[in-house]
């Protein structure tokens, strides 16, 4: 999907990009500059300004949700803008694992941890599954004080085919964050 492939990369590419816009097709002159702001510049305000323009231009474009639900709004502590923007982005592609993780970890941050698990439960119901909600699920269970939901999780995460490195980290760095390690 265009979001994961366009989301990463370096300075660099960014610049040139940005350089090339006037070139690009009209969605991408959005895209652009708000990976630019996002990636470069860190000018976040900047970078919200043209992505709320991207939704109301292009109000089914899964690229401008999820620069706002990922980075932006999270970065400047909007978790409650991050939520309604992924409820939106849940509405435009309910098979799209991102907006669910998007939803949780924006709910959680906004402090309402029951929303975030119904987004992990809804994903789940849908055998929608990547690392990231596995790890954003043993997260939860911690913040709840649920050592067998965290324990489940590490199961999971070590069972067959890949390990989740993401989940398996997570009693570490727990004993980290108490000045255990």
């Amino acid at each position: 999907d265009g979001l994961s492939r366009h989301t990463g990369g370096s300075g660099e590419r960014n610049t040139k990009a940005l350089g090339l816009r006037d070139a690009a097709r009209y969605r991408e002159r959005f895209f652009i500059p708000a990976t630019y702001e996002t990636q470069v510049t860190g000018n976040l305000e900047k970078a919200l300004a043209t992505c709320e323009l991207f939704v109301q231009t292009y109000p089914r474009e899964k690229n401008a949700y999820g620069i706002l639900g990922a980075y932006i709004y999270p970065m400047l502590d909007k978790y409650d803008k991050g939520v309604e923007i992924a409820k939106r982005f849940i509405e435009l592609d309910p098979n799209f694992s991102i907006g669910y993780l998007q939803l949780a970890f924006n709910s959680q941050f906004f402090g309402d941890l029951a929303q975030a698990e119904k987004a992990l439960q809804r994903a789940s119901d849908r055998k929608i599954e990547i690392v990231e909600l596995a790890a954003q699920r043993y997260d939860l269970a911690f913040l709840k004080g649920d050592q067998a939901g965290m324990d489940r999780e590490a199961a999971r995460a070590e069972g067959p085919g890949v390990p989740n490195q993401l989940v398996l980290a997570r009693p570490a760095l727990l004993l980290l964050h108490g000045g255990r390690l």
